[in-house]
């Protein structure tokens, strides 16, 4: 016992207190701000406490200032309230700190059904969505190497338009002719239309939204306001990794963007 407090110290401003390993009374501390310097996982069968544990050092980072968190919340455990293992409803982020922690989601009836007061409503863009996050989803929408390569021809013909443009095009002559100009097989062209409808089938993708998520997102962080997005009914594969990964890479862009401008 003493080896494990010379290790993990005792709790302190820095060190936050998770718990006692199981036939022992030491107490386990992590020095959060050193922790979030770090990229770390939370790994466990079904049932461990994994959520639970997560839960744990949010809280901690929140009660400390260690960090402004960005949460993607596949199945709404950490914005305003979730369960225990043995059903109890347990409070969550928003109610423990309710001037700290904003909640967004994908599914606002969801978040009406459970009575979640809400800040931000994301709808996303077909004008948002980049050729480079097509890349990320080839594998999920079972997209081909050319399909992939068609969505950089489509996005130099059309612009940021392309992928309503692309969902506009009728089978007919002149779009079978736009595709031999392009270099597009039709095989190809049906493959990536079968991906693209896929998107359109996730209600939050619209046309067009006048309200920027990412801006939104990062006004909250700002502020040092943690961030939590429900996904609500959206748990599919398809719907986490295109949200998850277009938002974060906007936002490292923006980072990156005020690094340089801060550098000079």
């Amino acid at each position: 016992e003493f080896a494990l407090e010379l290790v993990f110290g005792s709790e302190d401003e820095r060190k936050f207190y998770i718990g006692t390993p199981l036939d022992m009374e030491t107490k386990i501390c992590l020095d959060l701000p050193e922790l979030v310097k770090r990229s770390n996982g939370i790994f466990g069968k079904s049932g461990t406490g994994k959520t639970f544990l997560t839960r744990l050092l949010l809280i901690g980072m929140l009660q400390k200032g260690t960090a402004v968190n960005l949460v993607f919340d596949m199945h709404s455990e950490y914005g305003w309230e979730s369960r225990s293992e043995e059903g109890r409803k347990v409070k969550a982020l928003k109610q423990l700190f309710p001037s700290k922690v904003a909640v967004f989601t994908l599914d606002e009836e969801s978040s009406r059904r459970r009575q979640v007061s809400t800040d931000f409503v994301v709808r996303i863009g077909y004008d948002e969505i980049e050729p480079e996050d097509m890349v990320l989803l080839r594998q999920t929408l079972n997209l081909t190497e050319p399909a992939i390569e068609a969505v950089y021809q489509l996005s130099r013909r059309f612009g940021k338009n392309w992928l309503q443009s692309s969902l506009d095009l009728k089978d007919s002559e002149e779009t079978r002719g736009l595709l031999k100009e392009m270099s597009i097989h039709e095989s190809t062209y049906q493959n990536l239309q079968r991906g693209l409808a896929t998107i359109r089938r996730l209600p939050f993708f619209i046309p067009h939204t006048p309200d920027n998520p990412v801006k939104r997102i990062l006004e909250y962080l700002d502020q040092g306001i943690n961030v939590v997005l429900e996904f609500g009914r959206y748990t599919d594969i398809t719907a986490y990794i295109l949200v998850a990964n277009l938002l974060t890479r906007r936002i490292h862009a923006q980072y990156r963007e005020r690094m340089e401008k801060a550098i000079g």
